[in-house]
């Protein structure tokens, strides 16, 4: 799988972001993720809002986002 640059990671954030609030909520990342090839299931979510989640309030910054992608297609 390809490595995604920052710049397209952002792009990809941004393309995303439904609400235009520059945070990616549950139904945003999914879309994110199908974006890339990624046709991940409720529960795949669900562990990477946990874990990628840092400050636990439902959203995914593009700091977050960023990290995610990277543990994805390192």
């Amino acid at each position: 799988m390809p490595k995604y640059s920052q710049e397209e990671i952002e792009d990809i954030f941004f393309a995303k972001n439904i609400r235009r609030d520059g945070k990616l909520f549950y139904s945003e990342l999914r879309l994110a993720l199908l974006s890339v090839g990624l046709d991940v299931h409720n529960k795949e979510i669900d562990q990477y809002m946990k874990q990628f989640n840092k400050t636990n309030d439902g959203h995914l910054t593009v700091e977050e986002f960023t990290e995610l992608m990277n543990s994805l297609f390192p």
